[in-house]
Order: structure tokens, then sequence, then C-alpha cells
């Protein structure tokens, strides 16, 4: 029997009821819990029986309501909404008027409270958003005012006749509910139902349009099952998601099925095959917060990648959820589950799934609002905005006048209150009280370490003058540099500001390097400037002490220095990876490039500090770093721009042995002295570790 066919199979009907939570509704927020229904496109019998009532608000089914069903919910006080397909024509008033009419009968007589108008489609090409508006309101207004009526969207589907807003406040529609699953499909590739970045990136999108409260996730009990074109059986030892090239599912609305080798798995039957297979080691994938595992089809010689989300990684998604204020969340569908297997381990592993939303429930949502203004001052020369950038990056007190401090980035500092500055900055990084902005708490730093990030390009600002006006958004290391005061012996009081900072850049930016190793110059970008669209570049960034150089505010004798990869135009939506590696030799490769397309590499190669071939990284002074991301902006609000949301990232550092006893709770700051970034409403930020231990990841969005 071939692996694969294991995640065909519908799970086992069951007949044993589980211990539900403890968890009331005594939060105000909706639980949306899908079923397919006994009558249903997929017969699961009654497995509604077994679904924890107590941490639910409403069941949705996916067909006709079972009266069983409506009867116990509503002794649990639990609402019953029908899912709905509107594929009528919508322009057709006659249709409108029979489809209207045969739901609000279909509710009075079934007692339904409601239903959720779950697809749009077959509609002909003069159908508009305002065509279904109009419908929707009409089924609304049939109904009486105790029923609720909702709208499904699929994610990444918020255009065409999906006129959210309308819906909202012409419609009188109850919620949004975001379908957050599926993108293999949308994306074409072998790849998680839905990561996080994704799903907070929709939210986003959606809270533009709509309240937040008004919007529901409802996330997957299931799995998708590639087919891979590569055989290796290699690919069975991976510890990292191995490439797998497989033909793009095919959704046909006409029999709601997948063609294809690419098909969805329950959860349950992923449960089977490793339970049959106890070879298959699932693994976890912290930078989309889902588990993977890797089986062969022996009979075919094939390999799968099996993406699918369980109680660790629902859990994880379920509180991004509640960080960003939505109204509720939900599941999709809880038939996924063998509720029927009659071993402990799946009745705890379906007890964990259902307790999954409990971190949704006590999840606070956390507001950041920041009101006070940014200076507006600005400068029309270069010259003054590299000296602006240099002096912050100095890390330098105003009235220091006996030189630049060696400057060790794992101990304390304090700066004065900068007042009257145009720069705003809001960072996040490992705890460290009363660190700079670009700093954190101290990190080793060894060979085959891993420091990286996935972040979203923002959509460009509605407004942005891009000659005034800049826009950072970075993970950056900062490393121990040496100054007047010795602090790196390696370097004899040589340079100073160690900063390795790959960037996603917008405006009047500094992208640009010229001149040979050891005498490297801030230079114009090797595309327009200002950049007028989002580009992302790799950089290094350091100072060589120079006592006939130019004199900086400090009093002391420095040039800048600045070495630059390739400048690369980038858009919003895209993900971008950033990745810190220290060779075995004491190269430093600091890379940066569109996820999907690394093919557009942008590379600093950092054989030594300062690129100076007398020093090595491999030097006791360089073994520790501290890593960070900030949001850096220049000349924004009020006159020039507003800052870009969201940003969303997450940042993942791997270690190499175990235990990890430095790992640190991620935290957000503004840059204490520095003015604060504007236009900061929602933050979100978590912190989690690897199941072996080994690997830490923020996972942060501000929106």
């Amino acid at each position: 029997l071939l692996l694969f066919l294991l995640l065909l199979e519908n799970s086992s009907l069951g007949i044993k009821a589980l211990p539900t939570s403890s968890i009331g509704k005594e939060t105000g927020k909706e639980i949306f819990i899908y079923t397919t229904g006994y009558d249903g496109p997929i017969d699961n019998g009654d497995d509604w029986q077994f679904f924890d009532f107590q941490m639910c608000t409403s069941v949705v089914t996916m067909g006709p309501a079972p009266s069983g069903l409506v009867s116990i919910a509503h002794k649990k006080n639990v609402k019953v909404l029908e899912a709905v397909v509107l594929d009528d024509d919508v322009t057709n008033s006659s249709a409108v008027a029979a489809w209207v009419q045969l739901l609000t009968m279909s509710a009075a007589k079934k007692n339904l409270d409601g239903y959720v108008v779950q697809d749009i489609r077959h509609q002909n090409s003069k159908a508009t958003s305002s065509d279904v508006i109009a419908v929707v309101q009409s089924l609304k207004l049939a109904l009486n005012k105790t029923q609720t009526i909702s709208v499904a969207v699929p994610a990444g589907k918020i255009s065409g006749l999906y006129d959210v807003h309308g819906l909202v406040s012409q419609a009188g529609v109850d919620n949004i509910v975001l379908l957050a699953f599926d993108t293999p499909v949308a994306l074409k590739q072998a790849m998680p139902n839905i990561d996080i970045q994704t799903i907070q990136q929709e939210v986003h999108s959606l809270s533009a349009k709509v309240e937040v409260s008004k919007i529901i996730v409802v996330l997957p009990w299931f799995g998708w099952n590639f087919r891979c074109s590569e055989s290796e059986t290699s690919m069975l030892l991976a510890k990292e998601v191995p490439p797998c090239n497989a033909n793009p599912p095919h959704f046909n609305s006409y029999t709601a099925s997948f063609d294809g080798w690419n098909v969805r798995a329950s959860y349950a039957s992923i449960r089977h095959l490793m339970a049959k297979t106890p070879s298959l080691k699932p693994a976890y994938d912290n930078s989309t917060q889902t588990s993977w595992i890797i089986a062969r089809d022996s009979d075919n010689d094939s390999n799968h990648l099996i993406w699918y989300d369980d109680p660790k990684s629902l859990s994880l998604k379920y509180s991004s959820c509640g960080s960003l204020g939505v109204g509720g969340v939900g599941v999709w569908t809880a038939d996924n589950v063998d509720y029927n297997s009659p071993t402990s381990a799946d009745k705890d592993d379906i007890v964990a799934m259902w307790k999954s939303l409990d971190s949704f429930l006590q999840t606070e949502n956390v507001h950041h609002v920041r009101h006070q203004k940014l200076n507006t001052k600005s400068s029309s020369s270069h010259d003054t905005h590299n000296k602006i950038r240099a002096l912050r990056r100095a890390r330098v007190p105003k009235r220091h006048n006996v030189g630049i401090p060696g400057y060790d980035p794992c101990e304390k500092h304090t700066h004065e209150e900068n007042a009257g500055c145009s720069v705003g900055l809001m960072c996040l990084s490992p705890s460290l009280p009363e660190a700079l902005h670009e700093s954190g708490q101290c990190y080793p730093v060894a060979p085959k370490m891993q420091f990286s990030s996935r972040a979203v390009v923002p959509p460009l600002p509605s407004t942005f003058v891009f000659e005034r006006a800049t826009v950072y958004n970075y993970l950056n290391l900062v490393m121990p540099d040496d100054g007047n005061s010795d602090k790196t012996g390696n370097t004899s009081g040589y340079g100073f500001m160690n900063q390795f900072v790959p960037q996603l850049m917008l405006g009047e930016a500094l992208c640009g390097s010229t001149g040979p190793i050891g005498d490297y110059q801030t230079g114009s970008c090797d595309i327009i400037n200002p950049l007028t669209t989002w580009v992302i570049q790799s950089q290094y960034f350091f100072g060589v002490l120079n006592k006939s150089g130019i004199p900086d505010p400090a009093g002391v004798s420095w040039v800048a220095h600045a070495v630059t990869g390739k400048t690369i135009p980038v858009f919003p939506g895209q993900i971008i990876v950033t990745n810190f590696t220290l060779l075995e030799n004491g190269t430093w490769y600091l890379d940066m490039y569109a996820e999907g397309d690394k093919q557009q590499l942008s590379r600093v190669q950092v054989d030594h500090p300062y690129m100076n071939p007398k020093f090595s990284w491999l030097h006791p002074d360089f073994n520790h770093t501290l890593v960070g991301a900030c949001n850096e902006v220049y000349n924004l609000q009020p006159r020039y721009g507003d800052v870009p949301r969201p940003w969303i990232m997450n940042i993942t550092v791997k270690a190499t042995q175990s235990p990890v006893s430095w790992f640190s709770e991620w935290s957000v700051n503004e840059g204490g002295d520095q003015c604060p970034v504007v236009g900061l409403q929602n933050v979100s930020l978590n912190t989690v570790l690897s199941d072996d231990g080994l690997e830490q990841t923020a996972i942060f969005s501000a929106l």
C-alpha cells in the first residue's frame, strides 16, 4: 500500500467522547468551528457530538445542519450557522429574490442562527461588488434581528467581488471570515497551508477596510501532501525543509476537489501515517511556524513533503491573531481529527488541538500609540544626511569630547535626551536593560551559527516625499569595536562602529560604496536615487580612526566607510530573507534576497574586521555580538510622509550545540532617547524555542 494513500483516507468516526476544555465563553471573542456535517460534501457522521462546546461560540456546517446538532448547540449556548454558496446570478433580481426566500424559510424551519456566505462563484462578467452587497443586504434584512450574516473571504482575495468595506458598512455583515489556508493553491508551490507572516499580512490588509474586531481568522486542521520530483532517499534525513518541486494543485470549483498529485491531508491521516511508520520524524519550521515530514512512496520511488499544523503551530498562530486584535478565530474543520482513535496518545492530541484555541482567548491585544511629532527640519544635501546617520551609528554622547570610546556592545550604555532630532526608531531585540536601540542581549558568535530573518515588504505609504523622507528596515549584528580605549586589543585603536546591516530601503537612502579594500567610501546608489520603490542591499558600516580626517561632532578624527552589495528592487508582499553566516575560515557572508529568487542575491563578503587583512573575526574580541532589528525613519510625519506599515518580521537565531543558556526573551523598544516612530498602533511580539532548544524565533508585527 502506498504511503501517501494514507493521507487520502477520511478519519474514522468516533463514538467515545473526549474530555472538554474548561475555558468558557466569557471573553467576548468569537470561535467559529466548521464541520462538514452529516449531510455535507464529506460524510463524517456525527463527529459534532464530540466537539468542545465550552470552547466555541458558533458551529458552521458545510451543508444542512443536523437537527441534533442544533438542539445540543443551543443547550450549550452555541450558535449554529450554515455555510452557503452564492452562485445564483447576482444581476438577476428574480433569482436573487428566490435565493433569499429559500434561505429565510430554511433558517426559520431549522431554527438556525444565521448564515456564512462561504463562496461567491459562477457569476457573469457583468456582476460587480455592488451587486453582491445588494444581495447580501437583502438577505440580512429578510432574517430576524437575532440572526447573523458573515461573509468568508479566501486569503489573498479581498478585491474583485469582495468589497469587504461595503459588505460591512452597507450590507450590515456581522463578521468577515478570513479563510487562512490553501495558499499553496494560490502561489502554486509546495509550501505550508499558511505561514504566520501571511496571517499577519492578511489581517493588516483586511483591517485597512473593516474594523479588526469584525475579522474572524479560520485556521486549518489539515495539511498538504506534495509529491516531489526529487527522488533522492537523502531527503528522508533532511533536518531543514528540503527543496520540493511539485506540480501545483488545481482546485476544480465545480467538483469542489483538488486535481493532481498534491492533495489535502487530514490531521488524523497524518497522525495515522506517523503511527504506522515510526521511522518518520516530524520536524518544525520556525520561519513559518509549521510542522512538516518527508514520507517515502517506495512503489513509485518518490518523496512526499507534507506540511501540516499541529497543537504547537496552531497555538502560536492563534496567539498571534489575538495579539493583532481580531474579533475571533476558527477551525477548518473540526472533523479532521479521529475522535474514535483507541490510543491515549491520539486522545491527548485531540484535546491539545482544541486547547490550542485557548492561546487566542488568553492573548491580549497590545496597543502602542505614539503622538509625538518628529522634527521636520531636513537637509537637502547628502553630506548633512550622512553626518546625521554616521553620528547616530557612532553612538557618541554629545558632550563627550575626549575621543571615541571603545565599544563593547554587551555592556550597558545610556544617552542623554536628544530633543529636536528628525530621526525615528522602533527596534526589537533580546532584552538587555539600558541597551542602545540597535542592540540587545549579547549572543555568542561561532562558525555555523545562524542569524536570519524573513520580513514582508510593506505597501508604499499613501503619502511619501521620496526626495525628503527615508525609511530603513533591517536585522543587524553590532560587533565590538575599538576606538581610542582599546576595547578590542586585536585591532589596537584602529576602528569603531562595526555594524552588519543588510537593509530594505526607500527614499533618500545611503546605498552605495566605492574604493578598494581598506578605503571603502559611501557612494551614490547604483540605481536611481532617491529610491521611489523598495530596494534591498546588503551593507557593512565601519569607521577608521584617522587624525588627519574630518573632525566629527565629538571632537575626534575619523572616516566613515561602507561596503555594499548589489542593489535589488523588490515589491510589496514579497518576503525578504536576511542571513548572517560565519565560515570556518573567519569570513562573514551578509546575504539578502527575495524568497524564491536567490539568483538575485545581495551579498557582502567581509573577510576581516574593517576590511583590513591584519585583523581576524576569529579573534576572541569578536566572539560575541548584539542582534536586533529596527525600523529607522528620517523626516516623515507630519510633513514628508507616513511610516510604511505593516512591518512583519520573523527572526531566528540557531545555535550549534545544546544546552543553550544564553537565549533571552525579545522585547520592543523605540530607541530610548531617539525620536519615536510615529504611526505605530498594533504591536505583536512572541518569542518561541524549537523542540530541540537550538533555535529561537521572534515573531513580530507592527500594523
